[in-house]
């Protein structure tokens, strides 16, 4: 990583470039990047992480984020990703875990390094740290980390002659427990205690802050969301608010279209919401015209009979690609992780069926950009879920608690359709890929 690597991510605008400078050369025991979407924070923690692990006389290291994927996504693979920072560095197993490897140079030996790399949002990832000890850790989108694992995580760095931690998160809940147990009690502290502490440095960034970005890009993604909202104040203005209201405030009739020829959207796609007690939703769709970023979904199924057996849901399913001239048997089935019994029914008739992804805060905001954005559009004839738009809220009490989690009422085909979106279309517009020794695996496979 060279001086003139690091000056193309600075911005022009001197307030903006100073701070930047000062979050890459003062860092201490907890280092904070927090702030609106598209805003460069992960890039510039990013580097400022690199800078500490190469300098740094310790040689075991911690990268963590939500999932495998979002840490490739977001910190490994891409532009400014640890691979492209670091280029001697390589991507890959190392023995049983996954890991980054680059060799330093430390007067005339060389030293190896490793930043070992792990999902942490499971409620069981923090087993995965028991015994081990790292010198620093970097955690993306820390808000989104399990509890145990980020209290694991830090206790993994005590024995460090050179510890240092590094977080990044877009803005949440005020009274998340982040905030709480972390950041608030930090702010709190004197100055002499964030110097015990090993120094405390927390940043707010922008998309004003990211050099990439023209006035035109910015002004885009300001009229995104309505101005006052929860969503602008916190992916614009990058500022700490509750949830409240309509989940997808933005959704209108003009998102749901008649589609004239079914036959330019290949259907070989579903994703099932089941309700013994409540409503059965199937929704139906794939890619428009073979392009991997125009989705489609273009019909439902919603039965609220729950006396139905999953052999009537079954036979449901048959109906509906008879009525869209669809092979069953050339659709991959998601269906919602707790219906192990309607999953079971079919497998049974030797359909092809998978445990839809079921991560519902970041389910919902990629739902949410890719209806927005225009990369998923709706057929007129979902009904019960254009009715369900206007209904489906935030739960209050919740937010509250400093969580967020939907009403759980009349929610079954927004359920289906977050299934459909995290489950399907996500692997497919995202960039997934991995490095090992000098080759890149740029492969792009469905759910």
């Amino acid at each position: 990583m060279t001086n003139e690597s690091i000056e193309i991510l600075l911005s022009d605008d001197p307030v903006s470039r100073k701070k930047t400078v000062r979050s890459l050369s003062n860092t201490g025991f907890l280092n904070v990047w927090e702030g609106a979407v598209r805003s460069g924070k992960t890039v510039y923690a990013l580097v400022a992480f690199c800078i500490y692990v190469i300098r740094s006389p310790e040689t075991t290291f911690l990268l963590s984020g939500r999932t495998l994927p979002t840490i490739e996504r977001n910190c490994i693979l891409g532009e400014y990703g640890i691979l492209s920072l670091i280029p001697e560095a390589v991507y890959g197993k190392v023995g049983n875990s996954t890991a980054i490897r680059f060799p330093v140079k430390k007067g005339g030996d060389i030293v190896r390094k490793t930043i070992y790399v792990s999902g942490a949002a499971d409620v069981k990832a923090f087993m995965a740290l028991r015994g081990n000890t790292y010198a620093g850790w970097f955690a993306d989108e820390i808000n989104m980390h399990d509890k145990r694992f980020v209290e694991e995580a830090f206790n993994r760095t005590v024995k460090s002659s050179d510890r240092k931690h590094f977080h990044t998160l877009n803005p949440d809940n005020p009274n998340h427990w982040y905030y709480k147990e972390y950041l608030d009690r930090y702010d709190g502290m004197s100055k002499e205690e964030r110097r015990e502490l090993g120094g405390y440095h927390w940043w707010h960034y922008t998309p004003t802050d990211n050099p990439s970005l023209t006035p035109q890009m910015i002004r885009a993604m300001e009229l995104q969301y309505p101005k006052g909202s929860y969503l602008y104040d916190r992916y614009i203005l990058g500022l700490r608010c509750m949830a409240e209201g309509l989940i997808y405030p933005q959704v209108t009739d003009a998102m749901f279209r008649p589609f004239e020829d079914m036959k330019d959207t290949e259907v070989r796609y579903c994703a099932i919401d089941f309700g013994a007690t409540h409503a059965t939703v199937m929704l139906f769709g794939g890619t428009f015209r073979g392009n991997r970023y125009d989705w489609r979904i273009v019909d439902e199924y919603y039965d609220e009979n729950s006396d139905k057996t999953t052999y009537d849901h079954y036979c449901g399913f048959l109906d509906m690609c008879k009525r869209l001239g669809t092979d069953p048997n050339k659709i991959t089935i998601a269906i919602d992780p707790a219906a192990k019994v309607l999953r079971q029914e079919f497998l049974k008739h030797g359909l092809t069926v998978i445990k839809a992804k079921n991560d519902v805060k970041p389910g919902i905001e990629f739902t949410r950009d890719i209806l927005y954005n225009g990369t998923l559009i709706l057929c007129d004839r979902c009904v019960k879920l254009r009715s369900q738009f206007s209904t489906y809220s935030w739960d209050p009490k919740a937010s509250e608690r400093g969580d967020e989690k939907p009403i759980k009422q009349n929610d079954d085909a927004v359920d289906a359709l977050r299934y459909f979106g995290f489950t399907f279309i996500n692997p497919l517009i995202r960039t997934r890929s991995m490095k090992y020794g000098k080759s890149t695996d740029d492969t792009h496979t469905s759910a």
